[in-house]
């Protein structure tokens, strides 16, 4: 009988964490000229810890991401990666993709916070 409340107590927490407040925009680029910058905003009184970029795809040079207008990651080559950043939910956050000197980009990117 415990082990039967166990499981059930850790299917109830599973479904709870998937019910989450989350905030997403993607975006395929394909031309190297696009740069992007996008802000996604916090729902009021919502819980949120993450801020994520997601990159897959290949680019032939650099390009870069930046979040919030600060420091800038650089990729090259075949891109298959995730960052995440701590995020507590009180302001928007920017986020910045930008091909750099890449003149042939083929991505997938993901920008959520959750």
């Amino acid at each position: 009988m415990k082990y039967f409340r166990f499981i059930l107590l850790i299917n109830f927490i599973t479904i709870l964490s998937c019910l989450t407040d989350e905030i997403r925009k993607t975006y395929t680029v394909t031309d190297a000229n696009e740069t992007i910058i996008d802000t996604l905003y916090p729902i009021k009184d919502k819980n949120y810890t993450t801020k994520i970029i997601k990159l897959m795809g290949e680019t032939n040079d650099s390009i870069y991401i930046s979040v919030d207008k600060g420091y800038k990651i650089y990729f090259i080559g075949n891109i298959d990666t995730s960052v995440n950043l701590d995020y507590y939910g009180k302001y928007p956050v920017i986020f910045e993709f930008n091909p750099y000197k890449a003149t042939n980009v083929n991505l997938n990117i993901e920008f959520t916070i959750l």
